[in-house]
């Protein structure tokens, strides 16, 4: 440091030898700063020596400041343009804030400067009573909200009542150290959370369920190790810290005793990180502390550079550049994405976003009430007049109403402690949610039907786990925690099915190891292994067949530095090898079939796949990365292509697809327009083909809906004989359960009935022949845990009455399909046995029972192999074996390998051998029924035949002459039932709907999907459900499978931002802000990073489940009435940054810094949303838990998350009750005590 004469400092070097300095006019005021790399900000002073005016560091940054002549600030004006007037009292405390827009905030205050009103933009008030200590003892907030507190001498606070009366206390030591807390808890199932402090420190926890983590310390204080309860039954061993004398944490060793090394510059900021010997990342920084390059642990490296404000203008990493640009108030401006693609955002003077426009120039458009909630949201397709969006809100800021542009109106009411009441749909249907004194849902109340009242409840332990689940029909679901919060034991129960048992075994970071359900005497064990990355190295299945006997396979993997999977051996035994680019994504997989490459674009969306035997696959898209041209070719050859248009709203408006000619069907080019209505649901497809034939005759299809989505007619007419061929209109109760569909042509009736869980159990088929009536019935059966496991499809003119039967394994996925001839459904007499194999969730092999080991398939003990799925960034080929031998062993060459040539959706619409000679053909209608089939020279139209006519059968015709079993979307066939397996429930496209409800809770932004049977939002062509339970645009989705493909924290975090953009732009109406928020804020879990500090590192679906994402729904939606007036871009760097800041001050040791980063980023999106500042308790990564106890208070910056960890856990709600939690409902919430320092000084504690 250097001073001049007047010991004023002039410069200041830090540890890294980088300068910055001051400059003083002559009365001492410092008029100019420059930093370390030179950039300048300016100071403006009045005569009275007081800044009136500040400069820079950027040109266009520059706000002025008017004052009266006791020093108060009176107007600002902002570098935007913003003018802000400031009022006072006579004791110059602020009283109110007022800009253009109007009153943004007024303040009154008692005689010893209590704030005792508020009153917001639109006029509400909230009022506060204080006592003689001014302390705040009664707030009545705005919406008819009451809170009320007490206090000890010293300012502790004692109790906290909320406005349903229910009380938390708290008790304190003699330095004004929390010791315990005592929950309001009606069950009485939560014991005192307890605290125990030595002089300085916090050295033991104990959880309300009775669990003590320890902690140990260092000489300095610094916490050097800590034990988990050894009730965690899983050998951990205690977790530890190592410093440097500057106290930045340089070394860790997890429970699993794996070591992880830092390194830091001069000035204390992460330059390495290397985990088990591997080195995980280097970073660079310019002088003045930004980010400039990160090299990942495969040695490629991205740069980014800065303007002088330290916003990020570019990006670069493989050549691709990514750039923006900000506004005088650092709001992203545009986006330049790697191909050059724009996003161009602008905003009103509050920086609220007032419009947004995508790479393809569609314009989306927003307006605000006083209290920056948004109002309306308008799409930018403007064919049929603006398609307004609007939203409604009470006094307190909670959304209630949600109207779309054609009326449809969605309510919401709320009890006194903000959690959703109640929901109320446009059909006037009511679901009832009831939270317990910890504002847990403990009940959701469904409308009555003819099968009863349906109510859903949970309970919970001390800890907040979801202990016990009572579903509608009585059956229950009991689960078993370990000291740390994970599931290891569930039992599922029911009165008139067999019960089903889970275990879950565990290691010392939380992976799962071993799960094993058990059903009677038939047991199914999933066996996982894992590397010193946490990185899941092998699985194996174990298995007892219903037919008796056993079979196992496995699926092993290894991976590159980065996390990639360079190599996987499957249940065959066949090793694929794959390569990874600079950015991390899949560019070539080969194996003893043959190789296939991958190009991709710069903005990372996939641009050709290569596959043997010359065959190609050429991707086109539009600004918005909608996919506009697919052509599938054969050594340059067109064999199949497909032509999209789309209009302003991102919907589907058109299709070409044109197809050389086959063996069995000739060229075609097939054209199909598609319509909408105003909220953007499908309603009309109008089909030619050229040339014309009368197996796939030109026609029409009308559908009407209601209010929620429902449909209620549909109209089919040909045109090549100008008849109407079908005209089905469609009965519902009131849970939105289809329960007849009536066909006057054809003189069919389909009646439905469910059971009180919401499962399909009965479907009646009535068709009237010259004036006969025959009926035959299907029936379905479920599990207790409702996975559909037996049906009896009877349909007329079929004179083979089977039986079909499923089984599960442990994570519920249909492994095995046995089909009995004429409802014998004894065990071991099925005609046909087929089990499938997955990875994770997705289909990799078919096989069959092998009787000895001779037919053994190598990789798989009891099985023979029949069919095999290879995917790369989509699917690839099916690969068929022979019926004799070994199914892919030496004995057993393929009998065939076929590749897929896929459409917009993925759905596979052609085969074609390696020699380009396509084999089979499928066509669909726009929901997945099968129209025609074209497969070994034999063309099938659907309906010509009896058998394979929904017409007269009331099911839909999914024919597997092609002998394979995708289907639409990627979904598996199944030709007995005409439903295809989704995996959370089964899909029915002749009817557009579920079988069974949805597990999901829905989205109140987006309120069709509280449609709980409804197909992809009432638009098939748009949207998909990949996994029956979560739907998504079909671009996103497509963008998430580059995602998956991609291990790199950055290029996550890029693919993320870029993926919820385009959500954004064309979805609209906040899903896509609720998207980025449950991606964006738990990004360092869900990507695997810096995550050692939390005991565990989550790897997909490989590990617990920490809390699961439907934890998390129903608090986003309070997140996102407050952040959805900023742009993807604002958010998405902002956050990038602060987790970066988070990331380097944990791994330096300063929790308490990262604390309050990380306080900071959380209340920027919720606290102005819920006026809580622990709602957001990151139920999937489970890394960082932010306390409540705090209340309205900054202390909760400061509140030693150790400490209060387990209390903020307490006040999570579960919003739904679906089956996956048993993989964790509260997975590791025990970890944040691994984040934050067991530390504690009154400052902090009291």
């Amino acid at each position: 440091m250097s001073y001049d004469a007047a010991n004023r400092r002039l410069t200041l070097t830090d540890g890294n030898g980088d300068t910055q300095g001051t400059e003083y006019d002559l009365e001492g005021n410092a008029i100019t700063q420059t930093d370390a790399l030179g950039r300048r900000q300016t100071f403006d002073y009045d005569a009275r020596n007081r800044v009136v005016a500040t400069r820079g560091p950027r040109i266009d940054q520059s706000t002025q400041y008017q004052l009266d002549g006791k020093g108060n600030i009176v107007q600002e004006t902002r570098p935007n343009g913003q003018t802000i007037t400031h009022q006072y009292d006579a004791l110059d405390r602020r009283t109110s804030s007022i800009d253009s827009v109007g009153i943004m905030q007024s303040t009154q205050y008692d005689a010893d400067g209590n704030v005792i009103a508020t009153q917001d933009g639109k006029g509400n008030f909230s009022s506060y009573q204080v006592n003689a200590l001014n302390q705040r003892t009664n707030e009545s907030l705005r919406g008819n909200r009451t809170r009320a507190y007490t206090y000890n001498v010293h300012n502790d606070m004692l109790s906290q009542t909320d406005g349903r009366g229910n009380v938390t206390t708290h008790q304190y030591d003699g330095l004004g150290r929390k010791t315990q807390t005592i929950l309001p808890d009606g069950s009485n199932a939560s014991g005192p959370q307890r605290w125990q402090f030595d002089a300085m420190n916090l050295i033991s926890q104990t959880d309300s369920n009775g669990h003590t983590t320890s902690y140990q310390y260092d000489a300095l204080n610094r916490k050097i190790s800590q034990s988990a309860p050894s009730a965690a039954n899983d050998s951990g061993a205690p977790e530890s810290w190592a410093f440097d004398a500057r106290d930045n944490v340089i070394g860790h060793t997890d429970r699993k005793n794996i070591d992880q090394i830092m390194q830091y510059d001069g000035e204390d900021r992460l330059t390495s990180r290397t985990r088990a010997q591997v080195l995980q990342e280097t970073r660079r920084y310019d002088a003045v502390g930004n980010l400039i390059q990160l090299q990942d642990a495969n040695g490629h490296t991205t740069t980014y550079t800065y303007d002088n404000a330290n916003q990020k203008l570019s990006s670069s990493k493989a050549n691709v550049v990514q750039s923006w640009t900000v506004s005088p108030t650092n709001q992203v401006l545009t986006h330049t994405d790697g191909k050059g693609e724009v996003t161009t955002n602008t905003y009103d003077l509050r920086d609220r976003l007032l419009s947004q426009t995508n790479g393809a120039n569609e314009t989306q458009t927003y307006e605000y009430d006083r209290n920056n909630n948004r109002l309306r949201t308008t799409l930018p397709e403007t064919s049929e007049g603006n398609r307004v969006w609007q939203h409604t809100y009470d006094a307190a800021d909670r959304l209630t109403k949600i109207e779309s542009p054609m009326s449809n109106g969605t309510t919401y009411t709320y009890n006194v402690d903000d959690q959703l009441a109640s929901i109320n749909d446009a059909n006037h249907h009511t679901v009832t949610l009831t939270h317990d004194a910890l504002a847990r849902l403990t009940a959701r109340t469904y409308p009555t039907t003819n099968a009863g009242s349906a109510t859903f409840s949970t309970q919970y332990d001390g800890e907040g786990n979801a202990k016990i689940d009572t579903k509608a029909n009585g059956h229950t679901t009991t689960r078993s925690f370990d000291a740390l919060n994970r599931v290891r034991q569930v039992m599922v129960a029911g009165l008139m099915a067999a019960s089903i048992s889970t275990t879950h075994n565990v290691n010392a970071n939380s992976n799962i190891t071993n799960q094993t359900q058990t059903i009677a005497s038939i047991q199914t064990t999933i066996e996982q292994s894992f590397d010193n990355q946490n990185r899941k190295q092998n699985e194996k299945l174990i298995s007892d067949a219903m037919a008796g006997g056993s079979y196992q396979h496995q699926h092993r993997q290894s991976f590159d530095a980065n996390g990639n999977a360079v190599s996987q051996t499957d249940a065959t035994n066949t090793s694929t090898q794959q390569a990874f680019d600079a950015r991390n994504r899949l560019i070539s997989f080969t194996n003893s079939e043959g190789s296939t490459t991958q190009t991709w674009y710069a903005d990372d969306t996939l641009a050709s796949i290569t596959q043997p035997g010359g065959i190609r696959t050429d991707y086109t898209y539009d600004g918005a990365k909608r996919v506009t041209q697919i052509t599938h070719k054969h050594n340059g050859a067109i064999t199949l292509s497909f032509e999209y248009n789309y209009d302003h709203n991102g919907n589907r408006t058109q299709e070409i697809k044109t197809q050389a000619a086959i063996n069995g069907s000739g060229a075609q080019i097939q054209t199909t327009h598609y319509q909408y209505d105003l909220d953007d649901r499908l309603t009309r497809t109008d089909t030619t083909h050229q040339p014309p034939s009368a197996n796939t005759p030109n026609e029409t299809i009308v559908w009407t809906l209601d209010g929620v989505g429902n449909r209620l007619t549909e109209t089919i007419t040909n045109h090549n004989t100008n008849q109407q061929t079908s005209n089905k209109t469609y009965t519902y109760n009131a849970r939105d359960q289809l329960t007849q569909m009536s066909d006057p042509p054809q003189q069919l009736v389909v009646d439905l009935s469910y059971d009180l869980n919401g499962n399909r159990i009965e479907k009646r088929v009535t068709k009237t022949t010259n004036n006969i009536a025959q009926t035959q019935t299907t029936t379905y059966q479920y599990d207790v845990k409702d996975r559909l496991i037996d049906v009896h499809p009877n349909a007329p003119n079929t004179n083979n009455q089977k039986t079909i039967r499923y089984q599960y394994d442990a994570q519920d996925r249909r492994i095995e399909k046995q089909t009995y001839a004429n409802n014998n459904g004894v065990v071991g007499n099925a005609i046909e046995t087929k089990i499938d194999l997955y990875q994770n969730q997705t289909l990799q092999h078919e096989a069959t029972k092998s009787n000895n080991s001779n037919t053994d398939t190598p990789n798989a003990t009891g099985l023979k192999i029949s069919d095999t799925y290879r995917r790369g960034s989509k699917l690839d080929r099916h690969i068929e074996f022979a019926p004799s031998g070994n199914g892919g062993g030496t004995s057993n060459a393929q009998q065939s390998v076929r590749y897929y040539q896929l459409d917009a959706l993925d759905t596979p619409i052609a085969l074609t051998t390696a020699t380009g000679t396509t084999t089979d053909r499928n066509q669909f209608d726009a929901w997945g029924n099968l129209q025609t089939q074209t497969a070994n020279g034999n063309n099938v139209v659907i309906g010509q035949q009896p058998n394979t006519n929904p017409n007269q059968t009331g099911q839909a015709a999914l024919l597997r002459n092609d002998n394979q079993s995708i289907g639409f979307t990627g979904y598996i066939k199944d030709d007995d039932t005409g439903l295809y397996y989704a995996g959370a429930r089964d899909y029915d496209p002749l009817i557009g709907g579920f079988n069974a409800m949805d597990p999901a809770f829905g989205n109140t932004q987006q309120p069709i999907t509280f449609n709980k049977y409804l197909y992809a939002n009432a638009n098939p062509s748009r949207y998909l459900d990949p996994d029956g339970k979560t739907n998504c645009e079909s671009t996103r989705c497509a963008l998430e499978q580059t995602r998956a493909m991609t291990s790199s924290v950055k290029d996550n975090a890029m693919l993320s931002g870029m993926i919820d953009r385009q959500q954004q732009t064309s979805a609209g109406h906040g899903d896509a802000l609720k998207a980025y928020v449950s991606d964006a804020l738990t990004s360092t879990a869900e990507l695997t990073r810096d995550a050692a500090f939390a005991n565990i590192e989550q790897q997909s679906a490989y590990t617990l489940n920490l809390g699961g994402q439907q934890r998390l729904n129903q608090r986003f939606d309070s997140i996102v009435e407050f952040i959805k007036n900023k742009p993807i871009d604002t958010l998405q760097l902002a956050t990038t940054d602060q987790l970066e800041l988070i990331d380097n001050l944990e791994t330096q040791g300063d929790y308490r810094g990262a604390a309050y980063a990380q306080t900071t980023l959380d209340l920027n999106y919720i606290s102005a949303a819920t006026g809580t500042y622990g709602a957001l308790k990151a139920g999937v990564s489970g890394l960082r838990k932010l306390s409540n106890l705090a209340n309205t208070r900054m202390l909760a910056a400061e509140q030693n998350l150790s400490a209060s960890a387990s209390t903020a856990n307490r006040t999570m709600t579960v919003v739904e009750n679906p089956e996956g939690v048993e993989n964790g409902v509260r997975g590791s919430e025990f970890v944040a005590s691994a984040v934050a320092p067991a530390r504690c000084t009154r400052a902090v504690c009291g």
